[in-house]
């Protein structure tokens, strides 16, 4: 599924509407990923989902096929998967 601004349910430089992230990390399968819930990661031990959705949203829609991450967790399975999403849909 290729997936630029006007095909997204989130906005791409917003983040206040949580229903828009929601729907995106559900839209694209995040959620297979990682299992937490929007606003739970009160600890700092889960993921920002609107961050990551952000992160996700921004390498498919600038069909990034590299990326330099300096450290591995959350943002790094995220990252992953939208790159091998880009390479699947634009080789």
């Amino acid at each position: 599924m290729k997936i630029n601004a006007a095909t997204s349910p989130a906005s791409l430089y917003t983040d206040s509407d949580q229903d828009a992230t929601q729907s995106y990390w559900h839209w694209v399968d995040l959620h297979r990923l990682i299992d937490c819930q929007l606003g739970t990661a009160s600890d700092g031990a889960l993921p920002q989902l609107v961050d990551h959705v952000r992160l996700h949203r921004l390498v498919r829609i600038r069909t990034v096929t590299s990326v330099l991450e300096f450290r591995v967790g959350f943002s790094a399975v995220i990252l992953a998967d939208a790159q091998e999403k880009n390479e699947q849909d634009y080789g």
